[in-house]
C-alpha cells in the first residue's frame, strides 16, 4: 500500500501572442474599444489575508495562449523593475463566452462567490507599488524589465512616494489617501483611453464595488462544491468517492498530522507532500471529519507560503477535490491560519477487527485501536510501512 494511505503514530491518522508559438498566428482579441483584450480589474491589497485577483476583458471566446500576467517592483528601491510575478497563458486559456477571464486566489470564492478561471496562491500582487502589464509571452526575456515587452495593456498602482517609476507608459492610480490602493477597476468594461480618468479605486474592505467576473462557457474553470466554507464530512460524503470531486471546496479545522518530512528509510526521497485536518464533525457518522490536504505541483516559492503548517495550527483551506487511490484530498491552492496550539480532535475508538475493512467514515481521521500484531514488515526500511492485522497498511 503506498504510504500516503494511513498514518500509526500514537494515535492513528487513518488513510484510508496569441501565438508566438509555431503555426499561423491566432488574431488578438479586441475590447469593446478596439483596443487589444484589456486588464479591466484588479485587486491585491485588502483587509486580513489579501484577496487577488486580476480580471480580463475582450472578445468572447477569444484565445489568450501566448500572452503573460506580470507584476512588476515600482518602489523607489534598488529592485524598482524586477518581475515579481508572472503567469504564462497557454492554449487551455480563452476569454469566456462573456468576455471575461479571471485569474485569482482561492479566497475569491469564498469573499464573492466567484470561481476564477486560472487559480494562483496569495500573495503574487505587491503591497507597494506595482506595474501590472499584459504582454506577449516570447517578449519575455528575463527577470527584469528590458524595454522590449511588448505591451498590450498596463496599470500602475501607487502608494504615493514621488521617486517610485512605473513602467510602459501606464496610466497610474492612487494612493487612496496616504495608503497603497486595494486595486482599480474600469469605470466602463473595456473603455480604454490609456489614462487614470478610465479607473475607480477597489474597496480595501471587499466591498460590492469590487466585480470580479470570471469567463463562462470554454473560458470557465471548475466550480464550486459550495457557497461557503464546507464541513470537511460534506466534503467527504457518505461513499468511497467525494461529491466534490474536479470541484473547488473551502475547509476549516485543526491540524492533526504533517507529513511533509521524508519519509523514514535509507534511499527514500518522496514524502507524503500533505497534511491533514480534522473539523468538529457535521454529526452523520458515516461521513469522515478528516480530510488531506495535497501540496505536491506546488512551485518552491509557493510552498514558502505552506510549509510552516503545524500540529495544533487551525487552518482554512481552500482547493480543487481529488481521490488518490481512495483517499479524498484537496490540492491547496490557499491555506490561511486562524490561531495556533489548538487542542487536537479526541481520537475516536474503533474496532479494526469488527469493521472487516470498511474504514471509509474514519479516513483520515484521528483514531484509536486496540492491540495490533505486524504481519508484514518488507516495507518498513523503504516506506515506514507494516502491515498489521488484519492486513491494513500503516505509516
Amino acid at each position: 500500500m503506498h504510504p500516503r494511505f494511513a498514518y500509526l503514530a500514537t494515535s492513528l491518522a487513518i488513510v484510508a501572442s496569441l501565438a508566438m508559438a509555431a503555426g499561423p498566428a491566432a488574431t488578438p482579441a479586441r475590447a469593446a474599444t478596439g483596443d487589444p483584450v484589456l486588464i479591466n480589474e484588479v485587486l491585491g491589497s485588502t483587509t486580513g489575508t489579501d484577496v487577488e485577483y486580476i480580471e480580463l476583458f475582450g472578445t468572447p471566446g477569444a484565445p489568450l495562449d501566448g500572452l503573460s500576467l506580470i507584476v512588476v517592483e515600482s518602489d523607489d528601491e534598488p529592485a524598482n523593475g524586477r518581475i515579481e510575478f508572472r503567469l504564462d497563458l497557454d492554449d487551455t486559456d480563452a476569454l469566456g463566452e462573456n468576455g471575461f477571464y479571471l485569474v485569482g486566489t482561492a479566497t475569491v470564492f469564498s469573499n464573492y462567490g466567484v470561481v476564477p478561471n486560472r487559480e494562483i496562491p496569495t500573495n503574487r500582487i505587491e503591497n507597494s507599488s506595482y506595474t501590472l502589464a499584459l504582454v506577449e509571452t516570447a517578449s519575455v526575456t528575463g527577470g527584469n524589465v528590458t524595454g522590449s515587452e511588448v505591451v498590450l495593456d498596463a496599470l500602475g498602482v501607487t502608494d504615493g512616494d514621488a521617486a517610485d517609476t512605473f513602467f510602459f507608459g501606464a496610466p497610474v492610480i492612487g494612493p487612496d489617501g496616504s495608503f497603497l490602493p486595494a486595486g482599480g477597476r474600469r469605470v466602463v468594461d473595456g473603455v480604454d483611453t490609456d489614462t487614470a480618468a478610465d479607473w475607480a479605486l477597489a474597496d480595501f474592505f471587499l466591498g460590492s464595488e469590487n466585480t470580479p467576473t470570471a469567463g463562462t462557457g470554454d473560458g470557465g474553470g471548475p466550480v464550486a462544491c459550495f457557497d461557503d466554507i464546507a464541513r470537511i464530512g460534506a466534503v467527504q460524503g457518505s461513499g468511497d468517492v467525494s461529491p466534490c470531486v474536479d470541484k473547488l471546496a473551502a475547509v476549516q479545522g485543526v491540524v492533526t498530522r504533517v507529513a511533509v518530512d521524508l519519509l523514514p528509510g535509507a534511499g527514500v526521497e518522496k514524502s507524503l507532500d500533505g497534511f491533514f485536518i480534522q473539523d468538529e464533525g457535521d454529526g452523520d457518522a458515516s461521513t469522515s471529519d478528516g480530510i488531506f490536504i495535497f501540496l505536491e505541483g506546488l512551485s518552491d516559492a509557493d510552498r514558502d507560503d505552506y510549509d510552516d503548517v503545524q500540529v495544533g495550527d487551525r487552518v482554512t483551506v481552500e482547493g480543487e477535490v481529488s481521490e488518490f487511490f481512495g483517499l479524498t484530498e484537496i490540492t491547496a491552492a490557499s491555506i490561511t491560519t486562524e490561531s495556533l496550539s489548538n487542542p487536537l480532535p479526541n481520537p475516536t475508538p474503533i474496532d479494526l477487527v469488527a469493521l472487516e475493512g470498511a474504514l471509509e467514515p474514519y479516513e483520515s481521521m484521528l483514531v484509536q485501536t486496540g492491540e495490533l500484531f505486524a504481519a508484514n514488515n518488507f516495507d518498513f526500511d523503504r516506506f515506514g510501512e507494516i502491515e498489521a492485522y488484519p492486513f491494513l497498511a500503516f505509516q
